[in-house]
């Protein structure tokens, strides 16, 4: 089961190359979608918040909503470009937060 945000994407194709050299099928569930003005401070806590417009001003487009491949992309820049969040504190903590971003887009977002 795979989210529909990575349809396109180099993650999406080896998502698909794997099912197909594996043999297993790959089916994409509906995916969520989610605008920064929704998420809910109190659902993972005030740090969220920020963090998802910090998000989407870094790796999305203007008018864009949080869906999992947009946290994706900044959890691997967590890991690649740890001097981009230095300011958050350790790479472990900002990793978490983006684990709760996630489910409050899974929780709160709207089909994709």
């Amino acid at each position: 089961m795979a989210d529909p945000s990575f349809r396109g994407t180099a993650c999406g194709a080896a998502l698909v190359g794997l099912a197909r050299r594996y043999g297993f099928p790959l089916h994409w569930h509906r995916g969520f979608v989610l605008p920064v003005d929704r998420i809910d401070p109190e659902f993972r806590g005030p740090a969220i918040p920020p963090l998802a417009a910090r998000v989407l001003a870094g790796f999305g487009r203007p008018g864009a909503r949080v869906d999992a491949a947009l946290i994706g992309r900044a959890a691997a820049s967590v890991v690649t470009e740890p001097g981009r969040w230095a300011d958050r504190g350790p790479a472990a903590v900002t990793l978490q937060h983006l684990k709760q971003l996630w489910h409050v887009l899974v929780r709160f977002g709207e089909a994709y």
